[in-house]
């Protein structure tokens, strides 16, 4: 669709399916990291692993969780907005395309306004 006679670009721009997938991706993602999350806390290094080295494994596990947990969360709180989001998109969309089919409707169905031939006297249609 050529919207240059009312705007630069498309006024109202945006894949609603497209907003969809990334919803479904970034819940896709919480969810693997809540994975991740569950994994890390089930590796412990008593009994195989032990010395200073085992110690900092173990207190970085323990604070990487919550730090992965609150990313999980942010990527549940996204998909949200955009699953909110999506159907907005495509009722805009939707109100917009009315107005550009009767505007094709009308260059098919009646003749185009032409400039006024000065050498041909002017007349008035009675509609």
């Amino acid at each position: 669709m050529d919207w240059a006679p009312l705007c630069e670009g498309d006024p109202i721009p945006g894949d609603p399916a497209g907003i969809v997938v990334l919803a479904a991706r970034l819940r896709a993602k919480a969810v693997e990291l809540r994975d991740i999350v569950s994994a890390l806390s089930g590796i412990s290094a008593d009994g195989i692993w032990t010395g200073e080295a085992a110690d900092q494994f173990a207190k970085r596990r323990e604070s990487v969780g919550p730090d992965l947990e609150l990313v999980a969360a942010r990527y549940d709180a996204a998909a949200k907005a955009f699953e909110g989001f999506h159907p907005a998109v495509g009722d805009a969309q939707g109100l917009a395309r009315p107005p550009r089919r009767r505007r094709g409707r009308r260059a098919v169905g009646h003749r185009r306004h032409r400039p006024q031939d000065p050498r041909r006297p002017r007349t008035r249609s009675h509609r």
